[in-house]
C-alpha cells in the first residue's frame, strides 16, 4: 500500500531467527585488559542453555569459570566459579534478560600485573550439552572456550614531600622525601628525581632509581649552594614517575629559596645634635644617650630648644642591598624590653607601638622609629617572618635618659633674672638664674638634692616660691607620644602678702568689720617687728592692741614689710638676714567679727600661690554664735564645741578631752590631705587655759614627714587620726596637725 512519505511496502514473508543446530560454546574476546585490582567482565556466547531446554526437557545448563595463572591452564585455578541456568525459572534478572541467558560473569581479585602485552591470567568457561542433543558425540559433551587476561598496574601516582618551610639559608643539610603509589619496580617502572639550581642552571642533585615501590629520602647539602649575589639562590625539586603500560608521567615539584644566612642586617641611624653623637651604632649594639649632647650646651642653648628633647633613631634592615621582596621577604619586629626602647610603625605622620598593632609582620622596605624610654638595655629583633630564626639579626640596645640630671623650669609672674638655688646631689650649694622670660634650665650629672628655692622681683614686688624636691620631675618623654620635656613650673606667691577670704555661714562673702591681731614666725621665731598693713596702719595696730579692718566683697589683703622680719637668730632682716625663699613664714591671724565665734587662724606664707588655693589656706568660715551664748568664754582652737564643729573635723574631735580621737559615732569623713602641696605641720606647747590672757603663744614649725596623694586613705570613723594626736589639761594644750 502507498505510504503518507511516498514508498510502497509489500508483506512477503516472516523470518524466524533461532539456534544453530549445532551446539557451541565460544569467547569472543581472546584478550582482555584489566588495571590491577579492577573486576573484569568475561562474556561467552553459547546455545547450550536452549539445546539443553528443547532436547532435555528444560534440564538447567552450568557453566563453570575458571581462572588460572600465566598461560598454563593444566595446573590448579587460582578462582572457580559457576553459573546455572535453568529455563523453568527466568525471573533472576541478574542471569535472565527478556528470557535470554545473559552469558557473563564479574571477575575480581586479579591483582598479579605483568608487562605490557604479557599473560597474567588465562579465563576457561565450560559447559556440557545434555544427552539427546543433536550433533554431540556422546563421549565428549564438554564445551569450552579460553581468554587470556593482561592485568596492568594502576597509574603512578608521586608526590614530593614539603619541607617546613621553602625559604632557608645555606647552613646545614635539608632531609626530603617522596612517595609512590602503584609504582610497577619489578616491571621497569621508570623514575627521575632532580634539583636544579634556577640561577645557574645546574643540575645539584639528581636520581633515575627510587628507593622502594613505596617512595624514598634524599637530603640537600644546603651549605654547598652558590650564592652569588650575597642574598639568595633558587632550587627546583622535581620528581616524575611512569609505569611501562603508561603513556604519561605522573609529576611533582616546589621552589626551595635558599638565602644568604647573613643577607638580612639591622641598620640604625647613627644621630648627631650640635655636634654631639646622641645614637650611636656599631653594627651590634645601639647607644642612646642626650647627656654629652645636653652637658656641652649653656642654659639659652638648652631652652633655645624649646623642649624638643627626646631619644629617636630611625630603624630598618639592609633593604637597600639586596632585592627583597614586598610580599614573600616580610620582616617580624620585636623588643625584649619595650618599656626600656620600643620599636614603633609609622601610621602616616605619626607613630605606634608595633606591640600596639594587629601586625605580625611588615614590609622589608618599612622605616621605624627606634625610640629610648627609660634607663636600661633591651635586645631589639627582626626576624624574615617565612624562613624564622634560621634568617634574622638583633641589636643590643642601650638607653641612657636625663631622668635626675636635665631640669627644665618656668616660673611666673616671668621676670629676667629670677633667682632659684638648690643643693645638687654632691652636696654643693648651686645658685642660678633665668632667662628673661623666667625660664631655667639646670643640668647636673650628680642631680637636685633638695628643694629648689625661687625668688624674683617683679617691678618693686618681691616674690618667692619653692619647687619640692620629690614633685621635680625630669627624663625625656617617648619620641611617639609627641610630648615635649617636662616642665617644673610654678606660679610664686608675693612674698609679705596674705589675702584672707572671710565667708558668712550660708558661704556668701562677709563684709563688715573685724578686729584682727596678728603675727608673724619666721624658722619657728616670733618677729617682734611685723605688723600688718604698714601704710595703712602707722600705729602698728595688731600686734598687742585690736586693728579694725574692712572686708570688702569677702576679701582683704594683709601686706607685710619684709624688713620687718627679724628674729632673734636672724636679726636685720632689712640688710643682713633678708627673708629667702627657704624661710618657713608663719602668719598668725586672730579674727573677731560681732556675732560670730572668734577665730585663730594660721596661714603658711612659704606655699606656692597654686598650693595655697589648693588647701584653701585663705578661707576662713565664720560660725555664728547661737541665741544666749554671746560672750560667754569659747576656745577658738577647739573645734568640737558644737555638734556642728565635730561634725566637720571629726579627725580632731574626741569623746573626752584626755584624748584626741575621732568622736563616735560620727561617720567616716571625706578626708582633707594634710601637708599637701609641703605644708609644714605646727606643733603649739603653750596656750591658753580655761580663758584667754595677752600671752603670745610659742609656735615650734616642723616639716610634714611625707606628701599626701588624693588616693591615701582616710582614717575611720572609730580610729585616732594618723594625723592628730596630742593631750589636754587644764593648763596647756598641745595638737599635731596641718593647722589649728
Amino acid at each position: 500500500p502507498y505510504e503518507d512519505d511516498g514508498t510502497y511496502s509489500k508483506k512477503v514473508a516472516t523470518l524466524t531467527v533461532g539456534e544453530g543446530e549445532v551446539p557451541y560454546l565460544t569467547i569472543p574476546e581472546d584478550q582482555l585488559t584489566v588495571r590491577a585490582g579492577e573486576d573484569v567482565t568475561v562474556r561467552w556466547a553459547s546455545n547450550l542453555v536452549q539445546k539443553n531446554a528443547e532436547y532435555a526437557e528444560n534440564a538447567p545448563t552450568t557453566f563453570t569459570i575458571n581462572v588460572y595463572q600465566g598461560e598454563d591452564t593444566s595446573g590448579t585455578p587460582v578462582q572457580t566459579h559457576t553459573v546455572t541456568y535453568d529455563p523453568k525459572d527466568t525471573t533472576n534478572e541478574t542471569l535472565w534478560v527478556d528470557g535470554t541467558p545473559n552469558q557473563s560473569y564479574v571477575l575480581s581479585g586479579l591483582t598479579e600485573t605483568a608487562a605490557a602485552g604479557a599473560v597474567s591470567y588465562t579465563v576457561t568457561v565450560s559447559a556440557q550439552a545434555a544427552a539427546g542433543v543433536p550433533g554431540v558425540e556422546a563421549e565428549d559433551r564438554t564445551f569450552s572456550d579460553s581468554a587470556a587476561v593482561s592485568v596492568v598496574a594502576q597509574p603512578v601516582s608521586v608526590k614530593l614531600d614539603r619541607p617546613d618551610s621553602f625559604y632557608v639559608t645555606n647552613s646545614g643539610t635539608l632531609e626530603l622525601g617522596y612517595t609512590l603509589t602503584s609504582f610497577d619496580l619489578d616491571h621497569n617502572a621508570a623514575f627521575e628525581l632532580t634539583v636544579t639550581d634556577n640561577a645557574s642552571g645546574d643540575v645539584v642533585y639528581h636520581s633515575d632509581t627510587a628507593d622502594t615501590a613505596g617512595g624514598g629520602r634524599f637530603s640537600l647539602d644546603l651549605s654547598q649552594a652558590v650564592i652569588p649575589d650575597g642574598f639568595r639562590t633558587i632550587y627546583d625539586v622535581s620528581v616524575k614517575a611512569k609505569n611501562t603500560s603508561e603513556p604519561d608521567w605522573s609529576r611533582d615539584s616546589f621552589t626551595l629559596y635558599i638565602y644568604d644566612r647573613d643577607a638580612l642586617k639591622i641598620q640604625v641611624q647613627n644621630v648627631v645634635r650640635d655636634g654631639q653623637a646622641t645614637v650611636t651604632f656599631d653594627g651590634n649594639t645601639v647607644h642612646m644617650s642626650n647627656e654629652d649632647w645636653i652637658a656641652s650646651l649653656d642654659q639659652d642653648q638648652i631652652l633655645a630648644l624649646n623642649r624638643d628633647i627626646d631619644l629617636q633613631a630611625e630603624l630598618g634592615i639592609n633593604y637597600d642591598d639586596h632585592p627583597w621582596g614586598e610580599a614573600s621577604d616580610r620582616v617580624e619586629w620585636s623588643s625584649h624590653d619595650s618599656s626600656t626602647a620600643a620599636v614603633n610603625y609609622p601610621q602616616g605622620a605619626y607613630y605606634e607601638d608595633i606591640e600596639d598593632l594587629p601586625y605580625t609582620s611588615f614590609a622589608p622596605a618599612t622605616e621605624f622609629l627606634l625610640s629610648g624610654k627609660n634607663d636600661g638595655t633591651t635586645v631589639v629583633e627582626a626576624i624574615h617572618a617565612l624562613a624564622g630564626d634560621a634568617l634574622s639579626d638583633q641589636v643590643t640596645v642601650q638607653v641612657e635618659t636625663l631622668k635626675d640630671k636635665l631640669y627644665l623650669f618656668q616660673f611666673y609672674p616671668a621676670a629676667a633674672g629670677t633667682k632659684f638655688s638648690y643643693v645638687n646631689g654632691d652636696g654643693v650649694e648651686k645658685h642660678c638664674e633665668t632667662d628673661a622670660q623666667g625660664r631655667g634650665a639646670v643640668y647636673e650629672a650628680s642631680g637636685i638634692a633638695s628643694n629648689v628655692y625661687v625668688e624674683a622681683m617683679v617691678g618693686s614686688e618681691k616674690y618667692m616660691g619653692t619647687v619640692y624636691h620629690e614633685d621635680l620631675v625630669s627624663q625625656e618623654k617617648d619620641a611617639v607620644s609627641l610630648e615635649l620635656y617636662p616642665l617644673n613650673s610654678i606660679t610664686m606667691r608675693k612674698a609679705g602678702s596674705l589675702p584672707i577670704y572671710l565667708k558668712n555661714p550660708d558661704g556668701t562673702d562677709y563684709n563688715g568689720t573685724v578686729q584682727v591681731r596678728v603675727g608673724v614666725y619666721r624658722n619657728g621665731e616670733w618677729c617682734e617687728e611685723a605688723y600688718a598693713d604698714s601704710e595703712e596702719n602707722p600705729a602698728e595696730d595688731g600686734k598687742t592692741t585690736d586693728y579694725e579692718v574692712q572686708f570688702v566683697n569677702g576679701q582683704h589683703t594683709f601686706e607685710f614689710a619684709l624688713d620687718q622680719f627679724s628674729t632673734a637668730s636672724q636679726p636685720n632682716a632689712d640688710t643682713e638676714n633678708p627673708v629667702t625663699a627657704a624661710d618657713d613664714i608663719q602668719f598668725v591671724l586672730e579674727l573677731r567679727a560681732d556675732g560670730y565665734y572668734p577665730v585663730l587662724f594660721t596661714a603658711y606664707g612659704s606655699l606656692n600661690e597654686d598650693d595655697a588655693v589648693r588647701l584653701a589656706q585663705r578661707v576662713v568660715n565664720l560660725e555664728s554664735v547661737p541665741s544666749g551664748q554671746a560672750n560667754k568664754p569659747s576656745s577658738p582652737s577647739r573645734p568640737c564645741t558644737t555638734p556642728a564643729r565635730r561634725a566637720a573635723s571629726p579627725w580632731m574631735c574626741a569623746t573626752s578631752p584626755a584624748r584626741w580621737a575621732p568622736a563616735a559615732p560620727t561617720p567616716t569623713p571625706s578626708c582633707p590631705p594634710p601637708c599637701c602641696g609641703g605644708g609644714r605641720a605646727t606643733r603649739r606647747t603653750t596656750g591658753p587655759s580655761a580663758s584667754w590672757t595677752p600671752r603670745a603663744p610659742r609656735w615650734r614649725s616642723r616639716r610634714c614627714r611625707g606628701r599626701c596623694t588624693p588616693s591615701a586613705p582616710c582614717p575611720s570613723a572609730t580610729a585616732p587620726s594618723p594625723w592628730t594626736r596630742g593631750s589636754w589639761s587644764t593648763s596647756r594644750w598641745r595638737t599635731w596637725g596641718p593647722g589649728t
